[in-house]
């Protein structure tokens, strides 16, 4: 694991589906040990899914992204809207 993309530090990842979101954030609030954990969509627009004032959203301790790098990557899907 290592820095990538807007993380500060190593991290990793999983998909899933919207139907399996309520369960995955309950059992992830219970058993998130001394992980920060950062819940956001894919909907294409790069900067609002990892933002927390829009539509992501973390478990424990909030923590600094660059946004700024999501700036260069343009809209993954049509009909987003970064600017």
């Amino acid at each position: 694991m290592g820095v990538d993309g807007p993380h500060p530090y190593g991290q990793w990842g999983v998909c899933l589906l919207n139907e399996l979101l309520s369960d995955t954030l309950t059992w992830m609030s219970a058993n998130h040990g001394e992980f920060e954990v950062l819940f956001h969509p894919n909907t294409g627009e790069m900067i609002g899914d990892h933002d927390s004032q829009q539509r992501a959203m973390w478990i424990k301790q909030q923590v600094p992204l660059d946004l700024d790098f999501l700036r260069w990557l343009q809209c993954q899907w049509f009909g987003c809207e970064d600017n």
